[in-house]
């Protein structure tokens, strides 16, 4: 009992951390004042958190600053250096190698591909693969899951908050059980706003786990489901959107059930490259 307590203590003062990091990513954050927001000893704190997070401090708060970039890329008319400077960077050309580094394609790529100057689809370097469209019996998930509204450049910070509950308790591994329940389109108003989503962040879990006063557990019921694997980073997945819903399912004959789509996240973005990461992009069938 006092190691499952000890656990549950932890995941509540690594969650304080994850919120501190995503709502202060526009400044430098010191390790002590997350050791005390945390309520560890300076002296310890990075390495506990290194060890439960898989990653250092500065590892997430650069992930979040770079996948909040791609976001400013796709939806805002930001100038270069703006957005490099909110990501971290004094220069756009110290900004462009981070941002190929990580993406796989220079900024001005995914710039010009989201404002149509490239023909559709990702661009160069990160396109994203997709395999055939499968129809699979799916089976019933159990899930402890964060509902997150808002921005969807902001959903990471929700992501890291499920992680920091779920390491202490030993629930991640290299391999990911993570997804994300969508429950709206999540259409912006016009090609510059941003993209409100309203999705439950979630994680597969067995029997045994609870859920608290952070997370909720639920079931996505099992059934028959079109699903689309798609290989490459998450900021470059119209191309899989458009694949299955704009292409296969009005050919194929089939109705979408009434239950949302989710995307099922088969690695772990924390120890797999953006160029290969494998989403299952999973639609319920009638």
């Amino acid at each position: 009992m006092k190691r499952a307590s000890t656990a549950a203590d932890y995941s509540r003062r690594l969650v304080r951390v994850a919120e501190h990091i995503g709502e202060n990513l526009d400044r430098r954050i010191e390790l002590d004042e997350l050791a005390e927001i945390a309520c560890f000893s300076v002296y310890h704190f990075h390495r506990i958190y290194r060890a439960m997070m898989g990653e250092t401090v500065h590892e997430t708060a650069m992930r979040l600053r770079m996948q909040r970039a791609s976001s400013d890329l796709k939806r805002s008319d930001r100038p270069m250096l703006e957005i490099a400077r909110r990501a971290g960077y004094g220069s756009v050309a110290a900004f462009a190698r981070a941002f190929r580094g990580h993406f796989g394609a220079p900024p001005t790529a995914f710039r010009g591909q989201d404002r149509g100057q490239s023909g559709g689809g990702a661009p160069p370097g990160a396109r994203v693969i997709l395999e055939p469209v499968a129809i699979l019996q799916i089976p019933p998930l159990r899930i402890v899951a964060i509902r997150y509204k808002g921005p969807l450049p902001e959903i990471g910070v929700t992501f890291e908050r499920l992680r920091a509950w779920a390491r202490p308790r030993g629930l991640i591994d290299t391999q990911s059980n993570a997804l994300a329940v969508f429950h709206d389109d999540g259409e912006p108003q016009s090609p510059t706003a941003e993209l409100m989503v309203d999705v439950d962040v979630g994680m597969v879990v067995g029997p045994d786990v609870e859920g608290d006063d952070l997370v909720t557990v639920m079931e996505i019921a099992g059934g028959r489901h079109s699903v689309l694997s798609f290989r490459g980073p998450y900021s470059a997945n119209d191309a899989a959107y458009q694949a299955l819903f704009g292409h296969w399912l009005p050919a194929s004959g089939e109705e979408p059930a009434d239950a949302p789509h989710y995307e099922f996240y088969v690695n772990d973005i924390h120890y797999t490259g953006p160029a290969d990461l494998v989403t299952e992009l999973r639609l319920p069938l009638k």
